[in-house]
């Protein structure tokens, strides 16, 4: 797959640039790039030209004595299957007519404006590398899918130097997703990857994976740290799942961590979370679609509703769920629910002698911190 226009338009070189027509085809997918500002002839064949996926630049220029031959133009890359055209100009006058535009619209072919003075050259290496770094994220998602179904550990070794030769002794996965805050934002972390030379930034199709690695376990620890610090400030909506610290030669298992813990943050809704195999949550999501886990939440939400009106249930249940969120602290809770803290205090209580553990207070917070993970887990279901 190639990348699109639109993830072309983001890089912040190309900021003040503006679509004049045919946005619904901001979609269309780049598979080289070039300039047209040689003179057109409507009689001349531009097949060895203009081929499918074939973005341009042009000033426009040549049309200055016929300004008829324009829409001639556009409706030759139209059916060439170009997937857009750049105007690059410092003129304020109107770039198309509106017949032009309306031939655009019509095809869903995307015309942009773009009145930066900034030479061809430098918009060509920009655009370029961006196409590059697709097709090398795309070989890369294809190595580590490899990597992830591989069983022999000289293999899996393999794989990661042929992805990246310089990765260091221990590596730690982060897998995330959301929107970053700004293009400029996107534009940092990629080229900050890019310098660091044993560690991989790969940005996929549903996530961005980051595999960063070093000689000492601690000093990564660490890096990771300062990273997922990072990665919270530059992102917005963000889900982050973090691995454990693994030899090199075990990254398949990072991997796999990583997955698990970025559908955990997705669906208790953290904005990261770190697998941890000391957490009752990895064990949980074995269970996801199991009726064991669905009885014992039906028979605790049974055991409550017998003793309990509906809408003190209700009242029971979320009190319950704030409180085992906010890590059993009473004040906390009372704050989220904007009730007395005695309040709280009362309903948890009610909840234990339902629950008939007022005498066992360990088997009470399993219980009910196992409740409140179900039920997530079921909601999603």
């Amino acid at each position: 797959m190639n990348i699109s226009l639109e993830s072309i338009l983001k890089h912040p070189i190309f900021e003040s640039a503006r679509c004049l027509a045919g946005s619904q085809g901001m979609n269309r997918h780049l598979k080289r790039v070039s300039v047209f500002d040689c003179p057109f002839s409507k009689e001349e064949s531009y097949d060895s030209l203009i081929e499918e996926g074939d973005f341009f630049l042009s000033c426009l220029e040549q049309f200055d004595n016929n300004k008829g031959q324009i829409i001639e133009f556009l409706q030759q890359l139209i059916n060439r299957g170009s997937s857009g055209l750049c105007i690059v100009t410092n003129s304020e006058k109107p770039l198309l007519s509106e017949e032009e535009k309306q031939v655009c619209e019509a095809h869903n072919f995307p015309v942009i404006a773009f009145t930066n003075n900034i030479p061809y050259a430098v918009l060509l290496d920009v655009i370029n590398k961006q196409i590059i770094h697709q097709q090398l994220n795309l070989i890369n998602e294809y190595k580590l899918e490899q990597l992830l179904r591989s069983g022999d550990g000289k293999e899996k070794l393999q794989l990661l130097y042929n992805i990246n030769p310089h990765i260091k002794s221990y590596v730690c996965i982060l897998l995330l997703t959301g929107p970053m805050n700004s293009a400029i934002s996107l534009a940092h972390v990629k080229k900050s990857f890019m310098n660091k030379e044993d560690d991989l930034f790969i940005e996929g199709q549903a996530y961005r994976l980051l595999v960063i690695s070093s000689t000492d376990s601690k000093q990564l620890e660490l890096k990771e740290r300062l990273l997922t610090e990072t990665i919270t400030q530059n992102f917005r909506e963000i889900h982050l799942g973090i691995s454990q610290i693994y030899d090199k030669r075990e990254i398949n298992y990072a991997l796999q961590e990583a997955q698990n813990a970025l559908m955990l943050s997705k669906l208790f809704e953290k904005p990261f979370i770190r697998y941890s195999p000391l957490s009752t949550l990895p064990l949980l999501v074995t269970l996801r679609d199991s009726h064991e886990l669905l009885a014992f939440y039906n028979s605790y939400v049974e055991t409550l509703r017998i003793q309990a009106s509906d809408n003190n249930l209700e009242e029971l249940l979320h009190t319950v769920e704030v409180y085992v969120d906010r890590g059993g602290d009473y004040k906390r809770a009372a704050e989220q629910i904007r009730q007395h803290e005695n309040t709280i205090r009362y309903r948890i209580n009610k909840v234990k002698a339902y629950l008939n553990l007022e005498h066992d207070t360990i088997e009470f917070h399993q219980i009910i911190a196992l409740a409140v993970q179900a039920q997530k887990l079921l909601k999603q279901r």
